[in-house]
């Protein structure tokens, strides 16, 4: 059986919207549980006391398929401040940054008055998680939603032109890779069938669904292929059954 990219679209559209349900729903928590520390915290003046450096380094794809790994320097601090009844804390900044910071740097602080050692930097190092969840989630469950969206109105054209379309046969023309597409780095396979319409004289060429493997030996000796069309719009709405070849829908 052959995996054709509509069942490829249904597996990743789920998987990209759970997973962007999971990581949006983890933002809400982690914001209602910032919004709460930042509501109950106290605020202190602190000093950067040290400051370290480490390397990050992402790996990127080019659109010629190499790929490029990237290298950069961040910087951490260890901040010191006084809490209110006097005591000395000395804590690690939770936010990393690409701008080496001085010591001796002023910075204001936010710290739970039965836990300093909780402290963190005011500002946008209290919302570090609920942004970091957000910017995941929220890419993530977009991507999702237009896959799934993709894949049910093609099942809907399926589904209307199984039960409306006209059946006619059209003639093979040969199987091409669809270069305007890549899965995995792999263009896929689609069957072109050529038609004639006796009717009105038009000729037509139909592209079948996208494939992720070449049937070209399962089609070795066919000749034409069935093909359903919506006679008001047969080049938009059409569909090359490769089913009676075990290319099925899903």
């Amino acid at each position: 059986m052959r995996f054709r990219v509509s069942r490829l679209l249904l597996v990743l559209g789920l998987c990209f919207g759970l997973i962007g349900v999971g990581m949006l729903i983890a933002a809400g928590a982690t914001a209602v549980s910032s919004q709460r520390f930042q509501a109950t915290a106290e605020k202190a003046t602190g000093r950067v006391v040290a400051v370290d450096s480490h390397e990050e380094c992402d790996t990127d794809r080019r659109s010629d398929g190499r790929r490029v790994r990237e290298c950069h320097t961040v910087y951490d601090s260890t901040i010191e401040f006084s809490t209110a009844d006097g005591k000395k804390i000395t804590f690690e900044s939770n936010v990393s940054g690409s701008q080496p910071p001085r010591p001796g740097d002023s910075v204001e602080v936010l710290y739970p008055p039965d836990d300093p050692q909780r402290a963190r930097v005011a500002g946008v190092a209290v919302w570090v998680l609920p942004i970091v969840f957000g910017g995941i989630g929220i890419p993530f469950t977009l991507a999702g939603v237009i896959m799934l969206a993709v894949y049910l109105k093609g099942r809907r054209k399926l589904a209307w032109l199984q039960d409306s379309g006209r059946r006619v046969q059209g003639q093979i023309l040969g199987v091409q890779r669809n270069r305007h597409l890549r899965i995995n780095n792999v263009h896929p396979w689609r069957v072109h069938v050529g038609w004639r319409d006796p009717a009105s004289g038009a000729a037509y060429e139909f592209a079948s669904d996208n494939l992720m493997s070449d049937p070209t030996p399962v089609l070795a000796g066919a000749q034409t292929l069935e093909v359903l069309i919506d006679p008001a719009d047969p080049q938009q709405r059409h569909w090359v059954d490769l089913t009676p070849y075990g290319l099925s829908s899903d």
